[in-house]
């Protein structure tokens, strides 16, 4: 969760400077942080799943976390971007 929050952080910090929207750095770093957060719970939660079920999660979870991860962090970043589209365009 730490570097979750280091990395949005730096992220948005970056965003900012690049394009000087501190809504665009806001999304950006949100987005960042929740992605690396679901990251982190997943890679916990989804191998245990898979050990309670009686599948190898050495074989499987791999797999499922990835996908886990990058269809909610598309999903949470698109969706901060589509809230603050209106607060993004005005303000570059």
């Amino acid at each position: 969760m730490v570097h979750g929050l280091a990395l949005g952080l730096v992220v948005g910090l970056i965003a900012f400077i690049w394009k000087g929207s501190e809504y665009l750095a806001l999304v950006v770093g949100i987005a960042m942080t929740a992605n690396l957060v679901v990251a982190g719970i997943s890679g916990v939660v989804v191998p245990l799943g898979f050990r309670a079920l009686r599948i190898d999660p050495a074989l499987s979870s791999a797999v499922a976390v990835t996908t886990l991860t990058d269809v909610l962090g598309f999903l949470v970043y698109l969706g901060l971007a589509t809230a603050a589209i209106g607060l993004i365009v005005g303000s570059l």
